[in-house]
């Protein structure tokens, strides 16, 4: 008969537990159900750490983890043989938190609490996410672009997406295979973290079929979408968890019900058409980071842990936003420095480690001559937070922080500090502008924005200083809520109460009017779904073969067009100059013969002069076909194909 000790016992559940960590993948695999492991990933990471008393509050830290541990392991799966295949990512997620709990013996568990507010919170998100993706609903065919190609960012991003869903890792760490697909600057200098993270996804969502250019641009639309839901939710979550147990009941539900409906439906919404997709997740991770410090778990190994790993996090996903991480890490660093001083090896090896993985990507943009201080000049469109807003923000995060002095506690001071902090980055960019080249940039006006967040996630501590009317637990109580939750909705502008007016050409919208509902009602987007449609008809839409085209008397039309063509067609890496040279204005419906000095056509023409590869040239209009055809006759490298009646911008935008 034989016997086991406890450690031969420990030993063989531990065999066991690896095992099944394979096990269950490759089933799932089999079964096509690959879409089942990240979640079974994401609650067996929540089931070993130890934060938060409450599930949500258990689960959102869990998954900022799991979304930096991904991050993290794309500097793995860019190099190992299978690339973003489902089974080996989830075998080794499974396994290393099998390793993790055997090592701290921690068994699996999870708390059951849950909050009354927790229902706004998924609602709030939710309705985020559906406010971002209502403009799709009901289209048909390809007209679905208009959305999902809203301009020319949109168009980059998803040909990241694709062009890491292709090659299964980071394309600034396989230059080789990705300079084709991508243009020069996003391989060089643009960070890859939500795009590797959605491409990841969508390998479990497909069972590892990266499919076409065409299915990932309309994948991506939806992970897009629901990472601003995703935003949304983790924003407010923050905001309740910063404002803690001194809030709770109506003044909880006011909060989460406010800030749900601000995100969800205002200002913020104008990332959905302005592309800031890498901005959203960004500001998602910034959120979270800024909770773990401001209100961090009870053990301090596990903070340590969550703070490094969303740092990554952030610099891998927007990197301009680790200056107000680093802020907000030094500022609870100093103020709770007791805490850090009784774990100082835990504290060392975390910020050694994770600071060391955080720094390869901007190490790599700088081996590859990015010149940081001048890209901070850049010049670009972005719609600014408005004033008022930010200034009403300040006074109300300002109340919250600015508590009597023996309650003023480190969260507050952490939160007073960033706040200080975030302002500070933004007066200093701005000198830095005016000083350089005597202009706002684009990266300046961005700062407002994450300084917003960070007010919103601070303000929560203002509602303590409220009258604490506490009704009766029962109906009372829950009647208050919704009472305070319908108000803040109705305060945050979430609420319509009139029709939609808005000014295209000026951006403007008027005061009942909101941004969500600019957005919801398809009133922008890109005017392509005619053309697309046409080119597939012919079967010349991704077909391989280089392409641009001119079918609209707007330049910038025929570049976003031509722009997205390369996209689908994979070869934006070496059709981008051409596409950007079809923005000359008035080359398409030109009233009369087309002079041979027209300026846009003689600035195609320049470029086509330094074309290293063939060139398929769509037109519609007869006489750019003739200027271009006569041209072709000396350039064998270049065909110029006539389709008589393409059609022109139609739908939002054209």
């Amino acid at each position: 008969m034989f016997r086991f000790n406890d450690g031969s016992r420990r030993a063989g559940m531990l065999v066991a537990a690896l095992a099944s960590a394979w096990a269950v993948p490759t089933l799932l695999h089999l079964a096509h159900a690959d879409f089942l492991s990240p979640l079974l990933l994401w609650l067996a990471v929540a089931s070993v750490l130890r934060t938060g008393g409450t599930m949500l509050d258990r689960l959102v830290p869990a998954l900022g983890l799991l979304v930096s541990g991904v991050l993290i392991a794309g500097l793995v799966t860019t190099f190992w043989p299978w690339g973003l295949e489902p089974v080996p990512i989830a075998g080794s997620g499974l396994s290393l938190v099998v390793v993790v709990a055997g090592v701290t013996g921690r068994r699996p568990q999870l708390p059951r609490r849950l909050l009354g507010s927790d229902l706004l919170l998924v609602a709030g998100g939710a309705g985020a996410a559906a406010v971002a993706v209502l403009p799709r609903l009901g289209t048909r065919g390809l007209d679905w672009a208009a959305y999902g190609f809203v301009n020319g960012d949109r168009v980059r991003h998803v040909n990241l997406f694709d062009t890491i869903l292709r090659i299964g890792g980071y394309p600034a760490l396989n230059p080789g295979e990705a300079s084709t697909a991508l243009e020069p600057a996003m391989l060089r200098q643009y960070p890859a973290g939500a795009h590797f993270l959605y491409a990841t996804v969508d390998s479990f969502v497909t069972g590892g079929d990266p499919g076409t250019a065409l299915a990932g641009a309309n994948h991506y639309f939806w992970y897009a979408s629901a990472a601003f839901g995703l935003f949304t939710f983790t924003v407010a979550w923050a905001a309740r968890r910063v404002a803690g147990p001194q809030i709770a009941g109506w003044r909880r539900a006011a909060l989460v019900a406010g800030i749900c409906g601000f995100l969800g439906t205002g200002f913020y919404t104008t990332m959905l058409w302005e592309g800031f997709d890498s901005q959203i997740l960004g500001m998602a991770l910034l959120a979270l980071l800024i909770a773990v410090l401001a209100r961090p778990p009870r053990r301090a190994p596990e903070q340590f842990l969550l703070v490094g790993a969303l740092t990554v996090a952030i610099t891998y996903t927007y990197t301009l936003f680790a200056a107000p991480a680093a802020i907000a890490i030094v500022a609870a660093a100093v103020l709770s420095w007791p805490r850090v001083r009784r774990h100082p090896w835990w504290a060392i090896t975390m910020a050694a480690g994770f600071g060391a993985v955080a720094a390869i990507q901007p190490l790599i943009w700088y081996l590859r001559e990015f010149k940081g201080a001048e890209h901070l000049n850049t010049d670009g469109f972005i719609m600014p937070l408005p004033t008022s807003v930010l200034v009403g923000l300040t006074v109300v995060a300002a109340l919250g922080v600015a508590a009597p002095v023996r309650r003023r506690s480190p969260r507050l001071r952490t939160l007073a500090v960033l706040g200080l902090g975030g302002w500070g980055l933004t007066v200093v960019l701005f000198a830095y502008n005016m000083a350089t080249v005597g202009h706002q940039s684009y990266y300046f006006r961005k700062l407002p924005q994450v300084l917003g967040i960070i007010l919103l996630v601070t303000a929560g501590t203002a509602l303590a200083r409220l009258p604490r009317f506490r009704p009766r637990a029962g109906w009372r109580s829950r009647a208050a809520c919704a009472v305070a939750a319908g108000v803040a909705l109705i305060l945050s502008g979430a609420v319509p109460y009139g029709t939609v007016k808005f000014d295209p050409a000026g951006h403007l919208i008027a005061a009942d009017t909101t941004w969500g509902q600019v957005w919801a009602t398809g009133r922008i987007g890109a005017p392509v779904g005619d053309l697309l449609t046409a080119l597939a008809e012919r079967g010349m839409l991704a077909d391989g073969v280089h392409t641009v085209v001119f079918y609209s008397p707007d330049g910038p039309q025929n570049k976003h067009a031509s722009l997205i063509l390369g996209a689908l067609n994979r070869d934006l890496g070496v059709t981008a100059p051409q596409a950007y040279a079809t923005k000359g204005e008035d080359l398409v419906g030109h009233d009369g013969p087309l002079p041979a000095s027209h300026k846009g056509l003689v600035a195609f023409l320049a470029c086509l002069d330094r074309l290293t590869i063939p060139l398929r040239v769509v037109v519609g209009d007869e006489r750019l076909a003739e200027a271009l055809n006569a041209y072709a006759t000396t350039h064998p490298a270049v065909s110029v194909v006539r389709i008589p009646g393409l059609p022109g911008p139609s739908g939002p935008g054209g």
